[in-house]
């Protein structure tokens, strides 16, 4: 039975959420972009458009989309009147010089967020809070050379015991970076330092922007990008930002650093990727393993869509060591669907097996239990209910636009512990310690719906409900069964 406090949220926002498909459908007939973010979640994950990384440096032939890294996006095709159509394209380009050679676009991003929670795992206690997210962004391009700036302003507002690790930031600078473009040898080079976010396949399971929490996860590094036809590869090192709640205090988190190599070829449909990334954390605790953690992690991606038929599958493998202790860790994650075309609505069934190791024996001097590194956050739905960690995760969807600004989807899912013997983790990465006793290895099953509308270029609203029942492992750690709802609005200019 949903909580008051889940109640209150769908009672007061999902009849009007349910009706945008009403009100827009004589609209969105038309084909339009989708604003990028939590809104356009489907149940097998994060939409996210390709990085101009992969994609050519001339200038565009016709009007650009908004993006989730708002330093993705390219204005240049503006310079032509004849595409300046809507009412923000007059901060889109403005030209700095009458050659078009320097030019500045600013940008940004409202978020607003109503959440309710009946419990948080651990306690009876229900909750409804409100999340606030703005960030203002300048980009400069002088010839080959590019500034870009990000302001961000982020709070909790009436959340019980106060703001969460990845709530609140009220003023600093989220992103600020230059880079420098030239061709050579028919390669196109990049060069770029800065803080910046690194995300480098749609799915973002190991390395996102964490765009679902309120605080999006950034990185003071440097990195080199390089594209030649459809190849792409990309070297970075740096470290993860840590946010303070303050104004301008913000610094990168000496205690972590974060470094690798990235390739990828796109040939239509078909994405294949290979990289190695090195990881290094100070304080990391794996059973009654403390210490240093040092992993370095090998992985590939393939994907494809043929014809009604897509999928997505992924691996990692994690060798190292944790304050002497040798690491031996693995991920596998996969995603696959069925569009039925033809069929009104064109639902589309999907399954998704996410398979993360965990540690078989902890006396046995070795760490088994995978790290996800810096993944998206709230994996699997945008309740807070497990990490991708020692654990075995099976989802299926059903999903289906009734008119093309709006996606609807259901899906139900289970989640259990790969070993018996090794600990629950919560997000992002918090062992919970009674639960290695626990004898079953079940940590619960969720029960999730999401519809999300898009009203023109600009604004979208979702609305996203979960119910989890806590297993076995849970409860035995103090677990409770966990009713979820968010709504959101999401505003990009």
């Amino acid at each position: 039975m949903l909580s008051a406090a889940v109640r209150f949220v769908l009672l007061r926002f999902a009849p009007a959420a349910l009706m945008l498909p009403i009100a827009q459908a004589a609209y969105a007939q038309q084909q339009m972009p989708v604003t990028p973010g939590p809104a356009d979640r489907e149940s097998s994950g994060d939409h996210f458009e390709r990085t101009p990384e992969g994609a050519s440096a001339d200038s565009p032939p016709q009007r650009p989309s908004y993006k989730l890294g708002r330093w993705l996006e390219d204005w240049r095709a503006l310079a032509d009147p004849e595409l300046r159509t809507e009412s923000f394209d007059a901060i889109k380009y403005i030209a700095l010089e009458p050659n078009g050679r320097a030019h500045l676009t600013l940008s940004g991003q409202l978020r607003e967020e109503v959440v309710g929670q009946s419990n948080a795992l651990f306690s009876d206690a229900g909750d409804v809070w409100g999340l606030h997210r703005l960030y203002l962004g300048a980009d400069i391009h002088l010839g080959q050379a590019r500034i870009y700036a990000e302001l961000g302003n982020a709070v909790a507002i009436g959340r019980r015991g106060g703001p969460g690790p990845t709530d609140e930031d009220r003023l600093d600078l989220q992103l600020a970076f230059a880079d420098w473009r030239l061709q050579a040898g028919g390669v196109e080079w990049v060069v770029r330092a800065g803080r910046q976010e690194l995300a480098f396949d749609p799915t973002q399971r190991f390395v996102g922007v964490r765009e679902g929490p309120n605080l999006r996860q950034a990185f003071d590094a440097v990195r080199l990008n390089a594209r030649a036809g459809d190849v792409h590869v990309s070297a970075f090192a740096g470290r993860p930002v840590r946010y303070r709640p303050g104004v301008f205090d913000d610094a990168a988190n000496d205690a972590s650093a974060f470094r690798g190599l990235y390739a990828s070829r796109t040939s239509g449909q078909l994405w294949t990727s290979l990289y190695v990334y090195g990881y290094r954390r100070d304080a990391a605790r794996f059973g009654a393993i403390e210490g240093r953690e040092h992993r370095t992690a090998l992985g590939a991606r393939v994907a494809d869509r043929f014809g009604s038929f897509d999928f997505d599958v992924e691996g990692m493998v994690q060798r190292g060591e944790v304050e002497r202790t040798p690491v031996r860790a693995w991920a596998i994650a996969t995603l696959a669907g069925w569009t039925f075309h033809r069929v009104p609505w064109a639902p589309r069934a999907g399954i998704q097996l996410d398979l993360a190791s965990g540690d078989r024996d902890p006396s046995d001097n070795r760490v088994g239990t995978f790290n996800p590194l810096f993944y998206k956050g709230n994996y699997f739905t945008e309740a807070p209910i497990g990490s991708l960690a020692n654990v075995r995760h099976l989802k299926l969807s059903l999903s289906a636009r009734p008119i093309k600004a709006t996606t609807m989807s259901v899906s139900v899912a289970d989640l259990a512990r790969m070993r018996r013997g090794d600990l629950v983790y919560l997000a992002p990465l918090v062992p919970q310690p009674a639960s290695a006793d626990a004898a079953d290895r079940r940590i619960g099953g969720y029960l999730q719906g999401l519809v999300s509308h898009q009203f023109g270029h600009h604004l979208s609203i979702s609305l996203e409900a979960a119910h989890f029942e806590s297993g076995s492992a849970m409860r035995r750690v103090g677990g409770r069964d966990v009713d979820f709802a968010k709504l959101t609005a999401n505003f990009l200019f």
